[in-house]
């Protein structure tokens, strides 16, 4: 018995033995077979005879799969050494890789595979789209963002109109078959209805003549939401801006009046503009004053001009431009100058970053103090909007960067603003087109 006791461990340990040599014996001729097949698979692709090389590591991953096998076994359906020849098959190459995607979804070589040849395909909808996809799985985005970098501003056009305003409160006006109607961000119309003419949207309003030339307010969803009295005799209606004031004629003066009551506040100028940000411009015996929403103007301080943009609105956050002489100055909300250059002309600032100023007949950009910080270079420009501002050069319309690099070719004839979806109206061979960024928009 006590020999018993003690042949058992060594039997044990003796199947244990023969075990690990009889695995290593197993694991050594699984890799000498694998071994075979990927050398037969990258034979045969080197010599570009891919259905052999396809059989091959196919064979190869039944016996060992990797993400880094099922790439290099891709060559099979796409082989980017070859220029042209193979990009019938780049279909089935995407195939591919989704299905190693699908396989392996946590890793950045997959999905920077899938991604790349995506560029290839110049699908770059997708490139984005994975990109995304790899930053909410924290996959280690930096893999492909060179490439991702490369492409931040291709863009496709789409749509065609006669006219177009601006994008403001979400809704864009535009003129096609010579009816207005509005469109949101993304450029998709808002609601089936089209008017003689319209405004801006602002606080939610615009005012339009419908096509029977009835005059009244829309909400947006297009729906009529306010009238003016019968009595009301003004022909020009501006758009509601802060407390529900907007700009109405009256007997060759303009005031301003109460969107919920339509009864006059105050008011009897010979120019006025929209109330936004608390702040008008009203002209009154050739000279332009600043108000606030009272009325009231912020000094006495009266200026031979006060820009206002195509909505009428003399200030989008805390800055105004006004013309003294010859040449404007950059102010603050309250009339306070800030920095010490004059301008030929300019554009106001549209999102608090740069704005386009004109010296010596060229254009560059400043920012809220007035600093220079793109030197006057350009035959024309616009200030800055979501990263990138419109300039002109040799007679054609792009947009630069804030590093004064274009990163949209100069190529049209006339540029508007980007808005926050990535979209902005350009023109060409004369008509309008909502140019739309990939990045923005997929």
């Amino acid at each position: 018995m006590k020999n018993y006791r003690i042949l058992v461990p060594i039997a044990l340990a003796f199947l244990m033995i023969i075990s690990v040599f009889s695995l290593n014996k197993n694991n050594k001729k699984t890799e000498e077979q694998y071994q075979s097949y990927l050398s037969k698979a990258r034979e045969y692709a080197q010599k570009q005879i891919y259905d052999y090389a396809e059989e091959y590591y196919y064979k190869a991953l039944e016996v060992k799969p990797s993400v880094d096998l099922y790439i290099e076994s891709g060559v099979c359906k796409y082989d980017p050494s070859i220029e042209n020849d193979n990009l019938n098959y780049m279909y089935d190459a995407i195939g591919w890789a989704e299905q190693i995607v699908e396989k392996y979804p946590k890793s950045a070589k997959a999905y920077k595979y899938l991604i790349d040849l995506n560029y290839k395909d110049n699908n770059y909808i997708e490139c984005f789209r994975l990109y995304d996809t790899m930053v909410k799985k924290r996959l280690n985005p930096e893999e492909v963002t060179e490439l991702i970098s490369s492409i931040e501003y291709t863009f496709e056009l789409k749509s065609e109109y006669s006219d177009v305003r601006e994008f403001g409160n979400g809704f864009c006006a535009v003129l096609k078959n010579n009816l207005w109607e509005y469109i949101d961000e993304t450029g998709y119309a808002v609601f089936n209805i089209r008017f003689l003419s319209v405004t801006d949207f602002l606080n939610g309003t615009a005012f339009v003549k419908d096509e029977s030339e009835n005059l009244y307010f829309i909400d947006r969803k297009g729906k009529k939401c306010n009238l003016l009295p019968a009595d009301f005799k003004s022909t020009e209606i501006g758009l509601v801006g802060d407390e529900q004031l907007f700009v109405a004629d009256d007997n060759e003066k303009y005031a301003y009046y109460s969107y919920e009551t339509m009864e006059k506040v105050f008011g009897e100028y010979d120019e006025a503009t929209t109330m936004f940000y608390g702040r008008a411009g009203i002209k009154e015996k050739d000279k332009w004053y600043i108000i606030n929403t009272k009325g009231e103007k912020i000094s006495d301080m009266g200026y031979d001009d006060i820009v206002r943009n195509q909505r009428g609105m003399i200030s989008i956050g805390d800055r105004i431009f006004a013309k003294k002489g010859d040449k404007y100055i950059l102010l603050n909300k309250d009339g306070i100058e800030m920095g010490s250059d004059t301008y030929e002309d300019v554009d106001l600032f549209q999102d608090g970053t740069y704005a386009a100023v004109k010296q010596n007949g060229k254009w560059g950009y400043i920012d809220l103090d007035g600093n220079k910080v793109i030197d006057c270079q350009y035959e024309e420009a616009k200030s800055f909007s979501n990263g990138i501002g419109a300039v002109k050069q040799n007679g054609k319309w792009g947009y630069i960067n804030t590093d004064n690099k274009i990163v949209i070719d100069l190529q049209f004839d006339e540029a508007k603003y980007l808005n926050s979806e990535g979209h902005a109206f350009v023109y060409s061979d004369g008509r309008w087109t909502l140019l739309s960024l990939y990045k923005y928009n997929h």
